[in-house]
């Protein structure tokens, strides 16, 4: 699915496992592992805030790809693609 350059979303990983952001309508968080290139995610929630059908599409997307997350790669330009097991993915600048 391709999401419009308007639209908002994030993904920070802290030093300590935990990852955060904001998932086109409502914030999550969760818990993180990497080990090379192998990326585990785990204990995801999320706020409730109920947002537009597109978003909430785009959100239950984003967040349940991040859920079954196993592979990360960098590109050169800094792009960071997140690889879930099922071979979709999620595209970061």
């Amino acid at each position: 699915m391709a999401v419009p350059a308007s639209s908002r979303a994030s993904l920070n990983f802290g030093d300590d496992g935990r990852l955060y952001g904001q998932a086109f309508c409502n914030s999550f968080n969760g818990s993180y592992q990497l080990q090379r290139d192998q990326l585990s995610v785990g204990d995801l929630a999320s706020t409730m805030m109920l947002c537009t059908p597109k978003q909430m599409e785009r959100e239950r997307t984003m967040l349940d790809i991040l859920g079954q997350s196993r592979r990360v790669e960098q590109q050169g330009d800094g792009t960071l693609q997140i690889f879930a097991a099922d071979g979709r993915a999620l595209t970061a600048n």
